[in-house]
């Protein structure tokens, strides 16, 4: 799982492990033992790897599959919820949005805030058409 992680890291910031690990002040022996199967960093590793990239431990671990909250104002209920429904199949989420959108829309005209041109309805007009 780390070093799935880790690789994927070095992928999508155009970098290579090796390379990375010597900008972390890592050996390339170090390096070789994160590709164990099962084989987790001590946490002091784990924090320098998330600062290196800027990412959660959360996600280092497999905990999380975002890689990164920025500043986040969500709550961790609403962090599980994204998680959650990232795992469902494509017709299960389009379902969510659509109940998401119904419940916003009615909301919004209570409030007497709702145009016809909603975000979620966007969203969920587009599900609906893909």
């Amino acid at each position: 799982m780390f070093w799935d992680r880790f690789y994927h890291l070095c992928e999508i910031n155009n970098k290579k492990p090796t390379p990375v690990g010597k900008e972390m002040g890592v050996s390339s022996g170090i390096i070789s033992t994160w590709k164990k199967e099962g084989y987790f960093p001590s946490g002091e590793m784990l924090i320098k790897v998330a600062n290196y990239f800027d990412c959660s431990i959360d996600y280092l671990v497999g905990r999380s599959d975002l890689i990164k909250v920025q500043n986040s104002e969500f709550s961790s209920d609403e962090i599980l919820l994204l998680e959650q429904l990232r795992t469902l199949p494509e017709d299960s989420q389009s379902e969510i949005m659509y109940l998401v959108n119904y419940k916003y829309e009615q909301q919004q005209k209570k409030r007497g805030n709702y145009t016809e041109s909603s975000p979620l309805a966007e969203v969920q007009n587009n599900n609906i058409a893909g």
